[in-house]
């Protein structure tokens, strides 16, 4: 398994920018790989990943990620990566912000 690095999309509802916190009933996490196209196929044949959050760009809507996976996992996703924004409104992965509270 090796580790490789990607931005990816993220959901769950921003309260806090600093520090960044989320609500308890939608927290914030990368975009769920298992709702994305072929993923499915990747858990039949026995492929893994660990994924690593880093930083948040809460304005831009992506998480910066470590992902520690199989080479097929790192092929399936960096075919996906041109498209991934799309997909991941397309399968209702939204940012919610609510009051947020900027640090001044």
């Amino acid at each position: 398994m090796i580790t490789k690095r990607y931005k990816v999309p993220f959901m769950g509802t921003v309260l806090n920018t600093s520090p960044l916190t989320g609500a308890a009933d939608d927290p914030i996490r990368p975009i769920p790989f298992d709702d994305l196209p072929g993923y499915s196929q990747l858990q039949d044949r026995g492929v893994s990943s660990l994924c690593t959050s880093l930083t948040y760009d809460v304005d831009e809507g992506w998480v910066v990620v470590d992902i520690l996976a199989d080479e097929e996992f790192h092929t399936w996703l960096q075919e996906l990566l041109p498209n991934l924004g799309a997909i991941a409104r397309d399968t209702g992965c939204t940012i919610k912000r609510s009051d947020i509270e900027e640090e001044k």
